[in-house]
Parts: structure tokens; C-alpha cells; sequence
């Protein structure tokens, strides 16, 4: 690292890199020697190798699952990606990584989004105050731990709390105001599987994949938002489109099926058994 200059970003190849790029600069702004092995640090990094892995192959867990039980939608999906890779369907091989990662494909793109908003693999996500605040018009100490659930979540699964606007930030009311807040889900169907609310008409007559749709906190928010989000997606939606690709989900039977889950690093499926036939 003392080998590059600090404004040269060329030479980063990973998320460490990352990490040891910030830590040189904030050292530097503060007049201080970089800690490279900070407790922070070496959390961060632990967390970005732990979780990272753990998070994505429960999340696939759970949607092997969901495809299954949705067979009309884990067909559509199919078709979708048959058309978009006609080269790699008429020689009869999987798409390589560059097809999967180049081509535009809204209803891959709201299937991935979708099945992450309904996975509950996060049990719950949290944040400590590091100022005294409000939220929705109550105090909260600096200091204070607060928790978020991550499954059955009202306004993500369950229809939203009625909130008074006057009660949320400045920021809040004027993001909605700006039209850059995310919209809301119908509250008759938010609890299912349902890939197509991901998709708004462009104004041409194309359907395009709206990442603001409604809310989804898999990942957190904002600058604390979850490190890892972007691999999370580039690896979802490899294992998703060679798992759909080349094989038909079909339904387990009762007593090897359900969404019964454990909580460890994750919240993972207690029974997770998967039943398969060749897609071609």
C-alpha cells in the first residue's frame, strides 16, 4: 500500500483493498499512523468473508425453495432466459459469464429482487445511535441499540404502519416530496411471490426492472447499507440463472417441504431438500 499514491485507485483488486485504501486516507486527514489490523477492520473483514458466503447460500436456500412452489414463475423465468441466450440454447450448453453478466434482463433482475425481499435470511439487523436522535418522533439515546426485524416486516411483507408525515425527518419527507423515496406494495398480494412488481413500463411499451418499487431491506440502507451488496447480487444471479437454466424445481413433498427455519449466523431453512429433472 505505502507503495501507491492515494489517489491512484488502479492497483485495487478486492474489497480489502478497499478497506486499506480508507484507512490510509482517514489516517493521513487525521494525522495519524494507519492500524491496518484495527479491531474494525479485522471485524469487517472477518464479517465480509463470514457473512458474505453464509448470507448468499441461504438466500439460495430459500429460493430453490420459492421457485419450486411458484411453478408458473420459475417457468416464465425460464423462457426468459432461453430468449435472451439463444446462442447458448441452440448449442445446448450454459450460458458463460459473460452472457449471464452482460445482457439486460428485467425479469431476472425482479426475480433476484424479489426472491431476496422474501427470503428471510437475516433474522434481524442492527444499528447503535452514535448521537442523540429522533425517530418518528421519539428520543433515542446516543448509545441505543436498536433492532430491525428482517422477516415479516410491515411494510416489506405485512401491510406499513398508518405514520404521520409531520413525524418523519426532514430528509424523509422531502426525499418522498422529490419523488426518490420507494414506493409501496399492494397490501393484498406483498406476502407473495411475485416477481412482476419489480417492473414499471418505460413509456414505450418495454417493461424495465425498478430497483424502487417498494421497500426491501435485505441489505440495509444508506452509507451503512451492507458492504458485501454487490457480490451478493453478481453471485445470485450466476447460481440462479445456471440452477433455472438447467433444471426444472420441481415441488418436494410435504414432509420434506415448509419454510420452518433455524437461527445461527442466518436464519436457514430446517429442511431444505430439492427434487429435479432436466430442463432440457
Amino acid at each position: 500500500m505505502e507503495k501507491h499514491d492515494e489517489d491512484d485507485e488502479s492497483w485495487i483488486r478486492s474489497a480489502v483493498d478497499h478497506i486499506v485504501m480508507r484507512e490510509k486516507k482517514y489516517a493521513a486527514k487525521e494525522g495519524r499512523r494507519p492500524d491496518y489490523a484495527s479491531d474494525m477492520i479485522v471485524e469487517e473483514t472477518f464479517g465480509f468473508i463470514l457473512a458474505g458466503h453464509e448470507t448468499t447460500s441461504t438466500s439460495v436456500m430459500w429460493s430453490i425453495k420459492m421457485l419450486a412452489d411458484n411453478p408458473h414463475e420459475q417457468t416464465k423465468l425460464r423462457k426468459v432466459l432461453q430468449d435472451a441466450f439463444p446462442q447458448a440454447l441452440a448449442e445446448r450448453r450454459l450460458p458463460t459469464n459473460e452472457e449471464i453478466h452482460d445482457t439486460n434482463i428485467p425479469y431476472l433482475d425482479a426475480s433476484i429482487e424479489e426472491l431476496l425481499r422474501c427470503s428471510p435470511t437475516l433474522p434481524m439487523n442492527s444499528r447503535t445511535t452514535v448521537k442523540d436522535t429522533v425517530i418518528l418522533g421519539r428520543h433515542i439515546p446516543k448509545g441505543t441499540l436498536v433492532l430491525l426485524t428482517g422477516t415479516n416486516m410491515h411494510g416489506t411483507h405485512l401491510p406499513p404502519y398508518a405514520i404521520e408525515e409531520s413525524l418523519r425527518s426532514e430528509s424523509s419527507q422531502n426525499a418522498k416530496i422529490q419523488g426518490k423515496s420507494s414506493g409501496t406494495w399492494n397490501k393484498d398480494d406483498m406476502g407473495q411471490f411475485k416477481p412482476s412488481r419489480w417492473l414499471k413500463d418505460d413509456g414505450e411499451g418495454n417493461l424495465v426492472f425498478d430497483s424502487m418499487a417498494g421497500p426491501s431491506l435485505g441489505f440495509g440502507l444508506g452509507i451503512r447499507g451492507c458492504y458485501g451488496r454487490r457480490l451478493a447480487y453478481i453471485e445470485m444471479r450466476s447460481l440462479i440463472v445456471l440452477i433455472v437454466w438447467r433444471f426444472v424445481l420441481e415441488k418436494c413433498p410435504e414432509e420434506v417441504a415448509g419454510y420452518d427455519a433455524v437461527d445461527g449466523i442466518t436464519r436457514r431453512p430446517k429442511k431444505c431438500f430439492v427434487k429435479l429433472r432436466d430442463a432440457y
